[in-house]
């Protein structure tokens, strides 16, 4: 059992840094927000939303519940009073209930890459990293005319950037992959849009849905994809060096 000293408020670095020592897992950043606007609010500076706010007291109710009741043992009503608690349980619920009319809107789309659309969760809002991400019209069933906002803090998504930073969340361990062991990114600039959003996997980009045409080497018949059709005589990269009697890297 770890015993406090002194008189003085543990403060939340020393409550990760015990947490740590007991080997207790603990994902602070829902926390670390929730501490952020306390204290813009004590200050008087919270230049944050309604929603905002709403968002960040409903994640830090998942972790505080997931505290309480598998390290802890207790019932959150417990240990918190039932007044903060059922603060905690109406603002997680008005939450949920926006992210479900968030996710309901984004439906009927027909996403250019199944990346995206088995991922939705990773489209985040390119300015305060909300989930709640919306489509204006949601009887849109076209990515190219789907208009996106953040239902949190009010930003209008601009579509390239918000399917960019979700694909790397999508495909982090295949870029760090090709990075450490080498092989090709898993996404590249679109020739179409020159968004960095086009799939090597799906030969797609997944902002505006450009494709390459089939192109199949000239010597081995497999597909190349993107410029290196052209740069190398329509042959794949192998072939062209073996043509040009140039040691393969």
């Amino acid at each position: 059992m770890m015993i406090g000293q002194g008189t003085h408020t543990v403060d939340q670095r020393q409550i990760q840094d015990r947490f740590e020592a007991l080997g207790v897992k603990v994902e602070w950043k829902p926390l670390e927000q929730l501490t952020k606007a306390r204290n813009d609010i004590e200050h008087y500076r919270f230049s944050g939303s309604h929603n905002e706010l709403q968002a960040t007291i409903a994640a830090a109710a998942r972790i505080i519940r997931a505290l309480i009741v598998e390290v802890l043992g207790h019932a959150p009503a417990e240990l918190l009073g039932r007044d903060c608690w059922d603060v905690l349980l109406k603002t997680e619920e008005v939450y949920d209930a926006e992210r479900a009319r968030c996710r309901a809107s984004l439906a009927p789309i027909q996403w250019f890459s199944p990346k995206i659309a088995d991922n939705l969760d990773d489209l985040l809002c390119i300015f305060c990293a909300s989930d709640l991400i919306a489509q204006r019209d949601p009887t849109n069933s076209r990515q190219d005319m789907a208009r996106l906002d953040c239902r949190s803090c009010g930003e209008r998504m601009e579509e390239p950037f918000i399917i960019a930073e979700a694909l790397e969340r999508i495909l982090f361990a295949d870029a760090y992959i090709a990075v450490t062991d080498g092989g090709d990114e898993p996404v590249i600039e679109c020739e179409n849009c020159l968004a960095d959003t086009f799939v090597l996997e799906e030969a797609c980009c997944a902002s505006c849905g450009f494709q390459y045409p089939r192109q199949l080497c000239a010597d081995c018949r497999t597909e190349v994809i993107g410029s290196d059709f052209e740069r190398h005589d329509g042959r794949c990269v192998p072939c062209f060096l073996a043509s040009q009697d140039i040691p393969e890297l």
